[in-house]
């Protein structure tokens, strides 16, 4: 009997056995195939294509756990500024009072607007190791140190030296000058770290095999980052476009004039992931692109100290590329849906004038008798600087003089109002609807304006110095001093927004 129950269980136990192998392959088999369905069908496209998700590790924050004092809510605005080479304040302007801002790296050179978040309440610092190191500027805790920098290892610079030379087969770089190039290049290209659409999401840098570096969008959320492209050479450049959908990358080995013809430059779609190349015009020397809309791409044939020689511009939407200028130029920007170019004609001083569709097609043109340069806009004014005086147009080109050429103009943020300095110090405001015009005496000849949140006031700086004005009061309030604030640079400083 015992032998009987034995023999049964021994066949129970080979059915269940061979049962559990079919049940692996099968499920082996159905994890296998959504892959093979998804393959790509053009295998030249394969590099196009993004890798999965990686996750970032988060370390402990560093001590001290604090940049700065919280910030009190009912006060303000906040004001935090480069006061020296290596010290930072912020100020209370509505009390004048200044506390101490301590970075928690030992780097001091570094743009506040590059590290401030688009909300103005956070800031990261890369440290040393390459870490991020997250900041809230309300309370002033340090949050976390992001540490993305575990394949650091992966990029080999004297294989990328060889890749790169077997590109630039007709420039002969010397070995040591180009691992010199490259090594710039690598570093410029792992540091350039920026925010993206809001303070969950920044880009990044990263290399991805020994010879290249690829963009990331990482989620400081779920501390998770995408590879967005996986093409060869260092990312050198690239651009957001102003809806923030798409984004325009330059590739290269190395960021040299001598090298421009090698760069290459694609357009990846955030959301799909896509990677398509940008087409360029046959004839380029030096090109330069930039977006113009959230849709269309400006590409400069021929970059000169003051404008171009030919542009065209690339159609997103229908994949068009057109030119829509012949010869040089000196100025071209998107105003409204029409796109205002000036021309100049040194032989004769003529300044030609002229709006155009996005197509190329003229809208308007007028010649002016005299040397003009763009210098801004005021409104739905462009304000040009001709040698003697400024002019105001409109958008059918009509023209209105301002008076004295304009040396410095600053608009108030969301509001009417203009302040604009011209070439002999007098110091106006500006109505830029009905155009009427107020001056106002300040301390001296302000080098750089920076407004008040609300519009209430201004900053504005002398050499060496830093004043605060009241619009209501009339009247002018030292806040700081210091040979940081020299005649060339203007003040590294940003708006905290404890709302």
């Amino acid at each position: 009997m015992s032998f009987m129950v034995f023999i049964f269980f021994g066949i129970i136990w080979r059915w269940f056995k061979k049962s559990i192998i079919n049940f692996i392959l099968l499920i082996s088999l159905w994890m296998l195939l959504p892959g093979c369905l998804s393959s790509p069908a053009n295998p030249n496209t394969e590099e196009l294509q993004t890798s999965p998700t990686s996750f970032i590790e988060v370390l402990p924050t560093t001590t001290p756990n604090q940049t700065h004092a919280p910030l009190p809510r009912q006060r303000g605005p906040f004001l935090l500024i480069q006061t020296n080479l290596e010290e930072y304040k912020i100020f209370d302007l509505s009390t004048i009072e200044a506390a101490a801002f301590i970075p928690p790296t030992p780097q001091r050179g570094f743009n506040l607007n590059d590290r401030l978040s688009p909300s103005g309440q956070k800031m990261f610092f890369p440290d040393v190791q390459g870490n991020i190191i997250l900041t809230d500027l309300v309370t002033g805790q340090i949050l976390e140190t992001h540490s993305p920098s575990s394949d650091a290892a992966i990029f080999d610079l004297n294989l990328t030296v060889e890749t790169a030379r077997s590109n630039l087969t007709e420039i002969d770089y010397p070995d040591a000058d180009l691992m010199r190039l490259i090594e710039t290049a690598y570093q410029e290209s792992i540091a350039d770290i920026r925010w993206y659409h809001n303070d969950q999401f920044m880009l990044t840098v990263h290399p991805s095999t020994p010879t290249s570096t690829n963009l990331y969008l990482y989620n400081l959320a779920s501390k998770t980052r995408i590879e967005l492209e996986k093409l060869p050479g260092l990312v050198v450049d690239y651009q957001v476009s102003p809806g923030g959908k798409h984004i325009l990358v330059r590739k290269a080995y190395v960021d040299d004039l001598q090298t421009w013809m090698h760069d290459l430059y694609y357009l990846i779609n955030v959301d799909t992931k896509e990677v398509q190349p940008i087409p360029m015009p046959t004839l380029v020397d030096n090109p330069s692109l930039t977006w113009l809309t959230n849709e269309l791409i400006g590409i400069n044939h021929q970059m000169q100290p003051i404008g171009g020689v030919d542009y065209s511009i690339f159609n997103l939407n229908n994949q068009a590329l057109r030119q829509v200028i012949k010869g040089p130029f000196t100025h071209i920007s998107q105003y409204k849906d029409k796109l205002f170019i000036l021309k100049q004609n040194n032989s004769s001083d003529i300044t030609t004038t002229s709006l155009i569709t996005n197509e190329g097609d003229m809208l308007n043109q007028q010649d002016l008798n005299d040397r003009c340069f763009y210098k801004g806009r005021m409104g739905d004014f462009i304000l040009i600087n001709c040698e003697t005086d400024s002019l105001l147009l409109d958008e059918n080109l009509d023209v209105t003089p301002l008076g004295d050429r304009v040396s410095l103009l600053s608009s108030a943020p969301g509001g009417d109002f203009v302040i604009y300095v011209n070439k002999d110090g007098g110091t106006f405001f500006l109505n830029q609807i009905s155009l009427e015009r107020q001056p106002f005496l300040l301390e001296g000849t302000p080098l750089e304006i920076r407004w008040l949140p609300d519009s209430s006031g201004f900053l504005y700086r002398l050499s060496g110095e830093l004043y605060l004005y009241d619009i209501d009061r009339k009247q002018s309030t030292l806040i700081l001093t210091s040979p940081h604030l020299s005649d060339y640079t203007n003040i590294n400083a940003v708006w905290i927004d404890i709302n």
